[in-house]
């Protein structure tokens, strides 16, 4: 048993001072506050809990930067980002997935990530001689290497899209028919414990049929497990979807399957009002990647819509262009700030903090949309969860209200000190603590796959 005492700690949405909280196989207890410390504890300035990572390619991780000079066609968007995308896939195996995976999940959890929902999609290795159990096995080993709580989510691409069955040569590497991907499920299933969970998901509408998507749906619904889904991140999947379904992607899903609190639709970025004022009902969250969406070039989603409609957010690292929470909630308000020439936009209600209620959000619809139900840091739940030293100068001056705006608008230095996941630090002093030997074995890894 651990018990560590914080001076201020943000617990089931709220800030306490004088706190305690105890951790048993992994699990929190209890907690207390306005109590004194004991001579066992672990004494700390603040705890906060830990982020989850909603949506994630963590193989993307080695494209980062790679894709930012002019093309000589002079046109430059996510279809030209996505051949760059497809290069580095074809040259993947377990290998060399591995140590980027280990490399970038060590990153998210030195960020304040303590889980993260991992899209998959590359089932088979570059060099086809690696099938989806042995990618699984590289994701789920450089997880357990690191420390991170994983949610997998293996995904069906079976089309190159919408009326077009044939896939190109690098899209048969994300290929599985219903029966191989259950089969897969399975397999995957069979190992999960209390670090890792499984979850299912379809790439897009325009990478499936509505028969197979009915079929995974279903599924997931039997399974009680997270159903993913990119949706309506670019406009021409959505002029496409009208063309061929007559509705839009988010309102042909809605008047066609009974999406519920388990979904996580991933960007859904030029859905509509009434598309919105429709999913707000099933409880279903939206998956929100702003630095990623930027980098794309994809839009920005209509967030003062859903906020006001009460909807539930999500955050993704996504490509891992960036690699840090509290930068994809700032870049998720300062988006719209440069819109609507206004401030404040996601903080509804009079005198209430952006930064605080941008956290919360992100920190409850993400542990939904990995399949964590308990209230995070609440007696039952994990033991995740950051602690930041008072001293650092982002937070001079700030009284408990505002720490969590001054770490979400305070884009200085990461003011992280440790990072716990299941009651072990993973992270001390800002650093993973084996992130020097990683650093080391992506580095060799990623430089024999670009030179």
């Amino acid at each position: 048993m651990t018990s560590l005492f914080a001076k201020r700690a943000y617990l089931e949405a709220r800030w306490h001072e004088q706190v305690r909280i105890t951790i048993d196989d992994g699990k929190i207890t209890c907690w207390d506050a306005s109590t004194s410390p004991l001579p066992s504890d672990e004494l700390f300035d603040i705890i906060i809990p830990g982020v989850p990572i909603a949506h994630s390619h963590v193989f993307q991780r080695a494209l980062a930067g790679h894709c930012e000079r002019k093309s000589p066609s002079d046109r430059d968007d996510f279809w030209s980002w996505r051949s760059n995308m497809y290069k580095l896939a074809e040259k993947l195996n377990p290998d060399s997935l591995k140590p980027i995976a280990r490399q970038a999940f060590s990153e998210m959890l030195a960020a304040g990530y303590t889980s993260v929902a991992e899209f998959h999609y590359i089932h088979h290795s570059g060099d086809r001689m690696h099938g989806a159990n042995n990618m699984f096995d590289a994701i789920v080993e450089a997880a357990q290497d690191v420390g991170i709580r994983l949610t997998y989510l293996p995904i069906l691409y079976e089309r190159a899209g919408f009326g077009r069955s044939n896939l190109n040569t690098t899209q048969q590497l994300f290929a599985l028919n219903l029966d191989d991907l259950f089969d897969h499920f399975s397999y995957a299933n069979a190992q999960a414990d209390s670090s890792m969970s499984v979850g299912l998901g379809v790439h897009s509408l325009r990478a499936v049929s509505e028969s197979s998507l009915k079929q995974v749906v279903n599924l997931a619904k039997n399974e009680e497990c997270p159903m993913h889904i990119h949706i309506a991140e670019q406009t021409g999947e959505v002029d496409e979807c009208i063309a061929t379904h007559g509705a839009k992607p988010v309102r042909w899903l809605l008047d066609n399957f009974e999406v519920e609190d388990n979904w996580c639709l991933v960007h859904a970025t030029h859905s509509d009002e009434k598309e919105l004022a429709s999913l707000s009902s099933t409880s279903a969250v939206i998956c929100l990647c702003p630095t990623t969406e930027a980098n794309l070039g994809d839009g920005i989603f209509p967030m003062k819509v859903w906020k006001t409609l009460e909807g539930g957010i999500a955050i993704g690292s996504d490509s891992q262009i960036s690699i840090n929470p509290f930068e994809e909630l700032r870049w998720l308000e300062y988006g719209h700030r440069l819109v609507l020439r206004s401030r404040n936009i996601y903080a509804k209600k009079p005198s209430t903090y952006t930064g605080e209620t941008l956290f919360q959000d992100a920190v409850l619809g993400g542990n939904r949309a990995c399949g964590h139900w308990r209230t995070p840091l609440a007696p039952g739940s994990n033991a995740d969860l950051i602690t930041i030293n008072e001293d650092s100068p982002i937070l001079a001056g700030h009284k408990s209200d505002s720490v969590l705006d001054a770490l979400t608008f305070c884009g200085i230095h990461n003011a992280i000190d440790r990072v716990m996941v299941s009651g072990q630090w993973v992270v001390k002093e800002g650093r993973h603590v084996t992130s020097s030997k990683l650093e080391e074995e992506y580095a060799e890894c990623v430089n024999r796959l670009w030179n």
